[in-house]
């Protein structure tokens, strides 16, 4: 284990570290979602982050080794390309090249209302148009 490994084993790269020479790369498939989180209770002010596959590249990028790189294949809306691109350079590990695409429509955005525990609403809109297998292929 190197000397920075964290004390359960896993490891988290700086943002400025560079990749090694036999660097692998894994390719992840998903969508960016814009989340809106109405929390219980009319007086709480709601919450806006990223979500959906932010968690798997950020997970991912925690827990791969060293040698191992993240390459998200997305799909972007044209109003929250740049703040996407933004973001994802702020997670270590992750590898921005093609295949991303900006589209020319909004971005896939998620609107959560919980009542309580037991219920909760969600709205989307956005939708990112999907990945055809000629797009995805060799």
């Amino acid at each position: 284990m190197r000397k920075d490994d964290r004390a359960d084993g896993m490891h988290h790269r700086a943002a400025d570290e560079q990749a090694p020479s036999d660097v692998r790369r894994l390719g992840v498939l998903g969508t960016l979602i814009w989340d809106t989180i109405h929390p219980p209770g009319r007086h709480e002010e709601c919450t806006e982050e990223w979500g959906g596959i932010s968690y798997s590249l950020e997970a991912l990028a925690t827990a791969l080794p060293r040698n191992w790189v993240v390459r998200p294949i997305l799909k972007l809306g044209a109003d929250l390309a740049e703040r996407s691109l933004e973001y994802l350079q702020t997670i270590p590990g992750i590898q921005i090249e093609t295949p991303l695409q900006v589209t020319s429509g909004p971005h896939t955005r998620v609107e959560l209302r919980y009542g309580d525990q037991a219920q909760r609403t969600e709205q989307i809109s956005g939708e990112i148009p999907t990945w055809g297998l000629d797009q995805l292929g060799p």
